[in-house]
């Protein structure tokens, strides 16, 4: 019993560190080089991130990028079939405060 509160406190412990380098690297973080704009029938205009699949992992995006900012050790599989159907089409956050939000939402 022991052990399995030390391993799921450790994978916690992983998940919050993920998020954690997430944030700070979307925040200060260097830029990618321009890249083409992913087509998409969201205008990215109003929004600043996208969560996609990329590779068959999360992934965050600039909203005009079609290169990761990130990229998480979370397998899309793995996740219900609602969410892999929105991650294969992206899911889009205005700003990083919704970006986190969503970024917890799949990760946890």
């Amino acid at each position: 019993m022991g052990k399995t509160v030390a391993y799921i406190g450790c994978i916690l412990m992983v998940l919050l560190t993920a998020a954690l380098a997430t944030i700070f690297f979307i925040e200060h973080g260097s830029k990618p080089e321009p890249a083409l704009v992913a087509e998409s029938s969201v205008p990215i205009g109003d929004y600043q991130y996208v969560l996609r699949d990329y590779g068959g992992k999360l992934a965050v995006f600039e909203a005009d990028s079609v290169t990761p900012d990130i990229v998480f050790d979370v397998y899309i599989k793995n996740l219900p079939e609602f969410d892999i159907k929105e991650l294969q089409t992206g899911v889009y956050a205005r700003d990083t405060e919704e970006l986190n939000r969503l970024i917890e939402d799949y990760i946890s």
